[in-house]
Formats: structure tokens, sequence, C-alpha cells
């Protein structure tokens, strides 16, 4: 009998393996399929413009199938290197760039072989991000889960782990704002959900919420409440002036909400709860044997609009993906995992864990546009000795900040009554001295007499 149930429990596993054997096959394309011509000439234009993700044991395993390609890469920023550079191109030398090393996610210790050299240009963008982190503690937070960078990847065909170099663009901006630069009033509109998706969660309200908390988290913008949290605060304020409530100091007073000076609204375009579509291995009584870890993916279109004008600032489409590892959601993402009611349960969900990655590359995206948002303030009082601006630590301004007094003449078109362009002229410079909240102290370097209430304010370039 016992023989007897040996040979049976033989026969089963056989059948396993065989029909395990049998669905790995077929889940496998035909690689003598041809792709149709408008197809591999949509999926060439499409790489062209694209930078292709690569993670590190990918690179590990395609070695020279990289090279000179444009890649994604989440990686730990290192310091600057000062040995011979490796890359043969007279095109990247010690005047024009700087080499970093750039190591694998997950190693904390201060030396590790899973590493390679970075080179970015000295006076590019990538280059100013960089140094925002160029900090030990800065760079060291960076070691465990990485940041994205983008760039041109080259095979060096030489011993290592990881015989590369990479040419920088783009180095994902650090959540910790520098001293001295400037915060914008920022509100979120709720996103549509356009994807037909439905779950457990309402899934615009969601993602409205999970943006509206990184923005405030992420610390470079002073993050308004949404369009109901304001419809409230009006209401609360409508019933403090009619006469019900007890008056005082603590009553809310009318007039004294914040503007947005720019708004983010979007859409949720399309959502595949699985990617993997659950093939690849055999089920037995409920437990799947062999196939892919599924996951899911979120594409969301994001637009910066400018609340004075209504026009679009910028816009972008963003992918995001529930495993996406180190980067996707960079430092951004740090107060996402304290999320707690209906959310709580919706971030550790596929779809939820799929918005936290493409919330991470939206904050991102909007931080990399405040360079060509213009920062205005207003002179509130001038008097012989004692100028006050009405913007303060709130909107990032620090002792020692500089700003040019400036008058300004909008160039109004006037068959559209658009604003056209702003003239404007240097009339003075003032240095801060004392900063409050919402308020800031300054001293006239230049043109104390022709420095008047009601005048423009704007931060000085640096030289």
């Amino acid at each position: 009998m016992n023989r007897m149930k040996s040979l049976l429990c033989v026969f089963a596993m056989a059948c396993v393996c065989s029909l395990s054997l049998f669905a790995e096959d077929t889940a496998k394309p035909d690689a003598t399929q041809e792709p149709s011509e408008s197809q591999a000439s949509q999926d060439q234009d499409t790489a062209e413009q694209a930078y292709r993700r690569f993670d590190w044991k990918q690179l590990k395993k395609e070695k020279g199938e990289i090279n000179a390609k444009p890649v994604m890469l989440a990686v730990g920023l290192g310091s600057v290197t000062h040995e011979p550079f490796p890359l043969n191109d007279p095109q990247v030398t010690l005047d024009d760039y700087t080499a970093v090393e750039v190591r694998k996610p997950g190693k904390t210790k201060a030396k590790t072989k899973s590493h390679f050299n970075a080179y970015i240009r000295k006076d590019s963008k990538a280059m100013d991000v960089y140094k925002l982190y160029n900090r030990p503690k800065e760079l060291e937070r960076t070691w465990e889960h990485g940041i994205n960078i983008w760039g041109t990847a080259y095979y060096l065909d030489s011993k290592g782990k990881y015989p590369y170099a990479l040419i920088v663009d783009k180095i994902q901006p650090t959540k910790f704002m520098p001293k001295g630069n400037l915060r914008y009033s920022i509100m979120v509109r709720k996103f549509e959900n356009k994807s037909n998706w439905k779950g457990q969660w309402a899934l615009g309200d969601a993602f409205t919420e999970m943006m509206t908390d990184t923005l405030h988290e992420c610390d470079w913008f002073i993050v308004l409440g949404d369009k109901v949290m304001r419809q409230e605060a009006i209401e609360e304020q409508d019933f403090a002036a009619g006469g019900r409530a007890a008056k005082g100091k603590k009553a809310p007073k009318i007039g004294r909400m914040t503007t947005a000076q720019l708004l983010v609204k979007g859409a949720i375009t399309h959502v595949q709860q699985s990617t993997t579509g659950g093939k690849g291995g055999i089920n037995i009584k409920g437990i799947r044997l062999g196939g892919k870890k599924d996951s899911a993916e979120v594409n969301i279109t994001l637009y910066l609009v400018d609340s004075e004008t209504g026009q679009v600032k910028a816009s972008t489409r963003v992918v995001g993906q529930s495993d996406r590892k180190g980067g996707g959601l960079g430092y951004y993402g740090s107060r996402l995992g304290g999320l707690t009611g209906q959310l709580e349960g919706f971030k550790k969900d596929n779809v939820g864990k799929a918005c936290q990655d493409a919330i991470g590359q939206a904050v991102t995206f909007l931080v990399e546009q405040l360079d060509d948002i213009a920062w205005e303030g207003t002179v509130m009082l001038a008097k012989p000795g004692k100028i006050i601006i009405n913007r303060g630590s709130r909107e990032g301004v620090t002792v020692g900040k500089q700003f040019l007094v400036v008058t300004m003449e909008e160039l109004v078109d006037e068959d559209t009554g658009e604003v056209l362009d702003v003239d404007m002229e240097q009339v003075g410079l003032l240095e801060v001295t004392k900063v409050k909240e919402k308020v800031a102290h300054c001293k006239a370097l230049e043109g104390a007499e022709q420095i008047k209430k009601s005048m423009t304010v704007v931060p000085k370039k640096k030289q």
C-alpha cells in the first residue's frame, strides 16, 4: 500500500513539472513572428525619444548591449572623485566635467564594489542639483533607496562588476529645499479618473489627497487646501460673520485667505491592475507555481497652471509602476508610509503603490519647473531706515537674501487683453535683515530715496 502511494506521488510530481514547462512554453511569444512595419517605426520613435529604465541587475547582465544608450537609473550618489577619467572621450574633460561616484542602492557602507563613475557638466542644471546633495549626510540618505538620474551610458570593456560610465543629463531634485530658495503657493485640483477603473477606493480622490500631502512634505511649496477644504473655510468665515458665533480674536476673519499662484490639475488616463495577466505558471489549490510577480501600472496626465492667466505653464505624462524600486518616489514618498484611514489600505494595494510612484515622478517634474516661473513680492512699508516686504519665512526668505526693487509696466494686447510681456526697471536693491513668518524687514543697499510703498520686489539673480 505504501509503495502504491509513493508511486502515485512520483507520478503527480511528474505531471506538475510537465504542466509547468508547458505553461512556460505557451506563454513565450513566437520569435519568428515579424512586427508590423508601422509598429516597428513607432517603437523606434519611442526608443529615440525616451530614456530606458534599467536596474543594476540588467547592467550587470547586459553590459555591452547598453553602450551609448539613454538610460534612467536609480542610484546612490557619492562624492566627487579625482581619479583619471576611464571614459576615453575627447569631449569629456576635467575642464568641463566633474566625475562623481554612483553606487547601487541598498549599499549603505562607505566603500562598495558596486559602483561606477558618472560625469556631470560643470555649468549644467544637473550639477546645480548635485550640489544640493553634496554634503555627507545628504549623500548617505540616497544610498539606501536611491534617486533617479538620466543620461547616456557607455560600456568601458574593463574589469569590475559594473564597467560603465554615465554622462548625466538630469538628476532628481532633492526633497530638502536649500536655504534661500523661495516657495510658491500651490493648490491641487481634484484629479479626474478617466480610466474607467473601479475598485475599493475612489481613485481620483485618493490620488488628489496623496498629491497634496506629498507636495506639503517636500517643502518646496506653500500648499493650500483643495477646493473642498477652502469652501469649508469660507462657510466657517460666513458663520462667524453672521452674528451667531462668539466674537473674539480666534474668530476667522473674511478676506484673509491665501491665494494660489499655481494650480496642479490632471487626469488618471489608464489603470492596468495586472501587467502580467496572471500568466506563466500553474495554479494548484489556489497556490501559483512559477510565473512573474504581479504588478500594476497607472498613467497620469499632469498640468501646471498659472492661476492669474489660466495658461498652462508645463505639462507631462507619467507612468507609475507598483514594482518600481529605488527612486520612483525618491525622497518625496517618505510621508506616504504614514498614511492612515482608507489610504492606509490603498497604499498597500498594487494600484495604490503605482499611484505613489506616479506622484513621486510628478512632484519631481513640478520642482524642476520653478526656475522658469516668476517670483514676486511687494513693498508694504517704506520709511527712512525701515522697509518691509510682504514675504517671509513661509515663502523661504532668509536673512541676507537680496531683492531688486522694480517698477513694472504690463504690455497688454489691446485686441485680446492678454499680457504679452512686462517692462521692468530697477529702482533699488534691498537686503533682508530680519524675517518673520509672512514679512521681512530690509535695509536699502541702493536707491533708498526712490523706493516707495507698493513697488514690486524680485529676487536678485546670482552672478
